[in-house]
């Protein structure tokens, strides 16, 4: 048969390959189930996969007929068979690409299947390539309609499995950190070990699960989103010491803060280091924890942390221990650093001078001048004096740092319904 009459000849060579591929159907689904078979083995992995994927062939090729056949719409929805192949696959755990590489394998056959029919359809020569390049630029548009609806219903389920597993598991945490019992099993992580846990913040940013590892050297790491942009972090050791490799290996991006506990064991050691963690990360935000550091353990600020229950009280108690020695002078503030650091060395006045890179006869004048500033011999109350160093310390600090910004922003895709991290 031969069609003549300009646009007309092409629709209706067209409808002609329509009707051919709709008879072909047979044919056409075999080879792209062998081709797949063949070229994506890891497609076929998963049952409910396999079989969603058979079912959806035949829809498939009687969509693409349909598409082929002038006037039709390319604002096609997906056929059912084939979100329920995407729905599946993502609840499987399987990644994108086999999916991908299976609608690419078909659009391929499609596309042979066409090359090798058009001169089967009756028409001359010219309508032919007219007719070929029309439905090549039709099979185009639609299967890159059809990956970019497929990949949208992909990628939806996985979040929403990956949302809910993750909330799940938040909440057994916050089960066990009310004093709840919980399961190795349900929560996914080893309770039976020593725990170093962690708050992680971005000074004016949120902070993603996905940008802590799983694993710390041999360690395996649990993270939960908290609705403040911070993320709760818990890494499981096999043995208490280590906490400074441990944390070494941690990998963080260079804008990421980290605020530690110390290292607990079993179920209430999980618990502790996690107060530990959230009481270094409340001294962090309100800048009492001396020097900025990207990485704080509770072990360097536990005097500091004082500040937190009564920031009046341990301000009074700083004075009146240090006297005229609390004086905010260059020549003070230069003297307590040396006692800070005479006390800090074990009252050793060689390591002091070698901590701050002057002479051990220097370090002797300083320290006469402390007792003269204090009224009082250094091994007077040596205890108060050390904590009280650290509170004007402190202090000082927070108000030089005045302009630094410290606190996480509010994590946009936090659910309204999860745990506040304080």
């Amino acid at each position: 048969m031969r069609y003549d009459g300009g646009v007309d000849r092409i629709s209706l060579a067209l409808s002609a390959l329509a009707d051919r591929l709709e008879l072909d159907l047979p044919e056409v689904r075999t080879r792209i189930q062998e081709r797949i078979r063949s070229e994506v083995p890891q497609y076929y992995v998963d049952p409910s996969v396999m079989a969603a994927g058979y079912d959806s062939l035949d829809p498939i090729i009687r969509d693409v007929a349909a598409a082929l056949r002038p006037g039709s719409s390319m604002t096609r929805a997906l056929p059912a068979r084939v979100i329920e192949e995407m729905l599946f696959a993502a609840r499987h755990g399987m990644p994108w690409a086999p999916l991908e590489d299976a609608l690419r394998i078909g659009m391929a056959e499609f596309w042979e299947w066409l090359m090798a029919n058009i001169s089967r359809i009756g028409v001359d020569r010219a309508t032919q390539m007219d007719a070929l390049h029309g439905a090549t630029r039709i099979l185009f548009q639609w299967f890159d309609a059809t990956i970019r609806q497929a990949r949208v219903h992909f990628d939806a389920e996985h979040a929403r499995i990956e949302h809910t597993a993750s909330r799940r598991q938040a909440d057994l945490v916050h089960a066990l950190l009310a004093g709840r019992p919980v399961r190795e099993g349900q929560l996914g992580h080893p309770l039976m070990r020593w725990h170093l846990a962690s708050v992680i913040w971005r000074p004016g940013g949120a902070v993603a699960p996905a940008e802590i590892p799983h694993i710390v050297g041999r360690c395996p790491v649990l993270t939960t989103q908290a609705e403040n942009g911070t993320v709760w972090v818990f890494i499981a050791m096999v043995e208490q010491g280590g906490e400074g490799a441990v944390l070494g290996a941690l990998s963080l991006a260079p804008d990421l803060r980290c605020a530690t506990g110390a290292v607990h064991h079993g179920p209430a050691g999980f618990v502790q280091s996690h107060h530990e963690a959230t009481t270094t990360h409340a001294l962090a935000l309100r800048k009492l924890d001396g020097n900025s550091r990207r990485i704080t353990k509770y072990s360097e600020v536990d005097i500091e942390i004082l500040l937190l229950q009564d920031t009046a009280a341990a301000s009074r108690m700083a004075d009146t221990e240090l006297g005229d020695l609390a004086a905010r002078t260059p020549k003070a503030n230069t003297i307590r650093q040396t006692v800070q650091a005479y006390l800090e060395n074990a009252c050793s006045t060689s390591a002091a001078a070698d901590e701050l890179h002057v002479s051990e006869r220097t370090i002797r004048n300083r320290l006469a001048t402390a007792e003269t500033l204090l009224k009082r011999p250094l091994s007077e109350r040596a205890i108060q004096l050390g904590a009280a160093l650290r509170i004007l310390n402190a202090m000082t600090k927070r108000d030089e740092r005045a302009d630094e910004t410290i606190l996480p922003a509010p994590n946009p895709f936090a659910d309204p319904g999860s745990h506040d991290a304080h």
